[in-house]
């Protein structure tokens, strides 16, 4: 769905890219059965208040791996199975819940999302770097200290790209893997720009690229904007 500018005047041209994106196209793959439904081998702990999904490597780990969720969080679709297949593949994991027990569809869900619904989009913007650096400080700090994981990368689906680009960014990272990135979510957060100059300022370490079948290919083609940038 398209809007018009006049409709979110408080925010960024790249903020309203965010909203009138290709998020969840008619005719994607429905959403994968809730991790509710299946058994999972890591366990939730709290880190300064906040909870945390972790799961330890089978066998000897090869290195810590922060991950950031999409933009339903926590306890979407199967998000902490993901993390177990992480853990399988030999390496120690860390979700952070950025959103601290909220979730989007409590503020308007999806809909408001692509509609720029006030409620919504005052959501989203409220799950910013300063909420979230100190997380993923804490992540680095806890997979060094707590499983013995000082190398570190990150993994973000969807909105979790920009929290990952950010931790690159920081030096808190040393390689990154978005999954349908969504750059332009970052100008919820005050980023200018296009994608592409968001991921030339933060992308500072080893990047991999996982665009799906709707993402821009002039950000993210092989030719793509934010392609080169990294």
């Amino acid at each position: 769905m398209l809007l018009r500018s006049s409709s979110l005047p408080a925010l960024s041209r790249t903020a309203r890219r965010a909203l009138s994106g290709s998020c969840c196209p008619p005719g994607a793959l429905p959403a994968l059965a809730a991790d509710e439904d299946r058994d999972l081998d890591g366990q939730v702990i709290q880190l300064d208040d906040v909870n945390h999904y972790v799961v330890a490597a089978e066998g000897t780990a090869r290195g810590g791996l922060i991950v950031a969720y999409d933009v339903f969080g926590f306890s979407g679709g199967r998000i902490k199975s993901v993390c177990d297949s992480f853990a399988k593949c030999g390496f120690n994991v860390i979700m952070p819940d950025v959103y601290t027990g909220t979730e989007i569809n409590g503020f308007g869900g999806l809909d408001g999302f692509m509609s720029g619904a006030e409620e919504t989009v005052g959501w989203i913007s409220a799950q910013n770097p300063a909420k979230y650096m100190p997380m993923l400080e804490g992540c680095k700090a806890f997979l060094a200290g707590e499983m013995g994981s000082a190398n570190v990368g990150g993994f973000g689906l969807c909105w979790g790209a920009v929290p990952v680009f950010h931790a690159a960014g920081a030096g808190i990272i040393r390689a990154g893997v978005s999954a349908h990135p969504s750059l332009q979510a970052a100008g919820f957060y005050g980023e200018p720009g296009q994608p592409g100059e968001f991921a030339a300022k933060t992308g500072k370490c080893p990047m991999l690229l996982l665009p799906a079948q709707e993402d821009s290919l002039d950000d993210y083609g092989e030719e793509g904007a934010v392609t080169a940038a990294v």
